[in-house]
Formats: structure tokens, sequence, C-alpha cells
């Protein structure tokens, strides 16, 4: 029995450590499901995100404050006046800016880096943040 205790402790142990290394993967479902958990009034999210949001999904680190998030919408013109008024960016300097985050770790569910040269892609700068704005799908990825 002192065993089974000493195991249980040392593996509680063990998960508390290694959930310190990990960075928190937060998924909603909705825009209104964010918005009940106040991470978008924290700066979490970018402000082009709109009620029609879904399959948002975001990695961050508290101690950084850098950030990789996506999110899918569905009516794009909700979305094109904010759009607009975004500053455009060159593609090497948005591939500077995630070679220099080293947490949270670059995400497996992000765009891959090898494909934000391509001309499929608007890349932008809206206040902190870098916005990778699919043209022929309703899909924005973010990073701060």
């Amino acid at each position: 029995m002192l065993k089974l205790l000493k195991l249980f402790f040392f593996l509680i142990f063990f998960l508390s450590f290694c959930g310190c290394n990990e960075s928190p993967v937060v998924e909603f479902y909705s825009y209104d499901e964010l918005m009940e958990y106040n991470f978008f009034s924290h700066g979490w999210f970018p402000g082009i995100l709109k009620e029609d949001a879904f399959g948002i999904k975001e990695t961050y680190d508290v101690t950084s404050r850098h950030a990789f998030g996506k999110f899918e919408f569905k009516q794009r013109d909700l979305y094109e006046p904010d759009i607009k008024t975004c500053r455009s960016v060159p593609a090497d300097s948005l591939l500077s800016k995630i070679e220099e985050i080293e947490r949270p770790s670059f995400p497996k569910w992000f765009i891959p880096k090898g494909d934000i040269t391509k001309s499929q892609y608007l890349l932008l700068k809206d206040k902190d943040f870098f916005l990778i704005v699919e043209k022929n799908t309703n899909c924005i990825y973010f990073l701060r």
C-alpha cells in the first residue's frame, strides 16, 4: 500500500512538472463560447475575430506573451473592412517573427511555414498580431 501511495505521489509530481513545460492549447466551438471564458478581453485573440467565428484554436505562452491561433468564419463580408485596414507585411518579415518565437512551440495544426510564401494567403499586421488570411476559404491564422 505504501508503494502504491508513493507511486501515486510521484505520478502527480511528474504530471505537474510536465504540465509546467507545456503551452496550453485552448479550443472553442464558437465565438460565444470564447466570450464565456474571457480570453478575448485579455488580448490573447486578435480584434478581427467576429461573432460568426467558429473552430477557434490557440496555444500561447504567458511569460513571452506569444501565441499561435486560427479560426474559421462564415461571412467574409464581415471581415473585409477590417482586412482592408490592416497593413500588408512581406513573407520574410512574418517568417522571421515565427523563427524568433521559442514558446509556445510551433503547432502542428498551424499553416506550414513553407506555405506562407504562397500567393493564396494575405499576410497582414493588425496591432500586435500577424494575420495569415486564406484568400479562397474562410480561415484566418494569427500569431503574436
